[in-house]
């Protein structure tokens, strides 16, 4: 979710993803509006590479209730980024339990770690397969676990309606 972006690490995405031995039953959503068209072709020629046509689709700009739905059905939330700042997208995923996968250079990624909430990966693609891997064979407790993890750590860092503190400061601040 958010704009496809040489920066938001889609390469490394779909070379990690074409190693997955488990992904057998898995599809790679990507999702965003894609202004560089020169980077959305050497995507596309990894995809055609890696024989993942039927595995990796595009959907452009997703928002609204498809959105949700898309964040709500999907197993995890994958932000591989060469260097992030925040991730809207991730947040909105764990406000709604659901485990992310982000590389160390995705500023959220300190936060995730604190609250175990998902798998921090190193930014290349050996490390990035091997989180995916490794989500993707979580026991149903693991996953149950992490689930939560997740919405107390959105609710404790993100939720305006339970975050007094910051509430506070924007009352305050008028």
């Amino acid at each position: 979710m958010g704009r496809v972006d040489p920066k938001k690490g889609l390469d490394l995405l779909i070379e990690s993803f074409a190693k997955i031995k488990s992904k057998k039953n898995y599809i790679l959503i990507i999702s965003g509006p894609i202004e560089n068209q020169s980077f959305k072709k050497k995507l596309d020629r990894s995809i055609e590479a890696n024989n993942l046509k039927n595995k990796i689709f595009f959907t452009g700009f997703v928002g609204g209730n498809n959105k949700w739905n898309f964040i709500k059905f999907s197993e995890f939330t994958v932000l591989p980024s060469y260097g992030e700042n925040f991730g809207v997208s991730v947040v909105e995923s764990l406000s709604i339990g659901k485990i992310v996968i982000l590389s160390n250079k995705v500023g959220l990624s300190k936060t995730v770690k604190k609250y175990s909430c998902g798998i921090i990966h190193k930014l290349n693609i050996k490390s990035l397969s091997s989180s995916i891997e490794n989500a993707i064979n979580f026991s149903k407790n693991k996953k149950m676990k992490l689930s939560k993890a997740s919405i107390k750590c959105f609710n404790q860092n993100y939720n305006l309606k339970l975050n007094k503190s910051f509430s506070d400061w924007i009352r305050n601040d008028k």
